[in-house]
């Protein structure tokens, strides 16, 4: 009976020893579970009030630009939109950049909305890759290298509807469909200028150049207009057959009070506007403005542990003077 009685108790112990070890993993189970649901819940509420934030700027960013609508017919970089914003009042840190997309090539003018080729713009985009490359032959390795007029066809192709190929080396469904990892050509303007990534014979290391120079913009008259007060170097060079970009950089960034005025002043230097029989001089410089329409806000809202990299494009109406967002998106542009 009384090793029965000893084995009993030792059951007892072993028992009781399982039971508090099962609570203490359950507590601790729960306790690791609270702590994950508070720091979830704390990166939520970050995540939301960068966001919330980041919206502010954008509208602050809209208000300026009605309020320089008001100021003069010109817009340049010595305006107040053009000042970057920066302030860590609010109880994180907050930054915002207002770009000047109409200082830029808009690449969806290359096919205009009649479904044929802009000549002009055509021009103007082989003449941007040819200078960029040319500057930057040195540092791109030579697979990076491509024709300029072989990617300017399949850019045709990737934004006209139709599915003929343009020239020798343009593309359409049957090439891109025939990769290693398939997809079709959008037949459509682009919605952002990240999908020229996407076009045959565009590689990374010119992508990353290009890319300062170029936007991705509704099609129209008014959006293919380089405003040549903002337009940097490149894009100013890509207007002019002989003018390279550093021969440009002493012109770029400039107040001129009209187009006139501009192209007077490159006369006078010995670069003569572009010589195209095809084209006359007013049909010329109608593709070229000294005021802007579509702007790109980047803002960056840091609160907590939680980052918002926010991208908005503006367009302002500036007979109505008013402002509105027509693309955004969060992350990359």
């Amino acid at each position: 009976m009384r090793r029965n009685h000893t084995r009993q108790r030792g059951i007892a112990l072993v028992t009781v020893l399982l039971v508090v070890m099962i609570a203490t993993i359950a507590a601790s189970a729960m306790v690791a579970r609270q702590f994950y649901d508070i720091r979830r819940t704390g990166n939520v509420l970050d995540h939301e009030q960068a966001l919330l934030v980041a919206y502010a700027v954008e509208e602050f960013a809209m208000r300026v630009l009605e309020e320089d609508a008001n100021g003069g017919n010109t817009d340049s970089i010595t305006e107040v939109w053009a000042v970057p914003m920066e302030s860590e009042e609010l109880g994180g840190k907050i930054s915002g950049q207002i770009e000047d997309l109409n200082a830029r090539i808009n690449i969806n003018d290359v096919v205009n909305q009649k479904e044929e080729v802009d000549e002009l713009v055509r021009r103007r985009l082989e003449r941007l890759i040819n200078k960029v490359q040319e500057k930057n032959r040195e540092t791109l390795p030579p697979e990076a290298l491509v024709q300029e007029k072989d990617l300017v066809d399949a850019i045709v192709d990737w934004i006209d509807k139709n599915d003929q190929v343009s020239g020798y080396e343009g593309a359409e469904d049957m090439h891109y469909l025939n990769l290693e990892h398939p997809y079709m050509a959008a037949n459509a303007p682009m919605a952002s200028i990240s999908e020229l990534r996407l076009v045959k014979g565009m590689t990374p290391q010119l992508f990353a150049l290009l890319e300062p120079s170029l936007a991705a913009l509704p099609r129209g008259k008014s959006q293919a207009r380089i405003n040549v007060n903002t337009a940097p170097p490149e894009v100013l060079a890509a207007c002019f057959d002989k003018l390279k970009i550093d021969e440009a950089e002493p012109h770029a960034f400039q107040e001129n009070e009209s187009v006139e005025k501009f192209t007077d002043d490159l006369d006078q230097a010995g670069f003569r506007y572009e010589s195209n029989p095809n084209l006359n001089t007013k049909a010329e410089k109608e593709y070229m403005s000294v005021a802007s329409e579509y702007f790109k806000l980047s803002t960056t809202a840091t609160f907590g542990n939680a980052t918002v990299q926010m991208y908005s494009v503006l367009y302002r109406d500036k007979q109505k003077k008013k402002v509105s967002v027509i693309m955004r998106s969060q992350g990359s542009y």
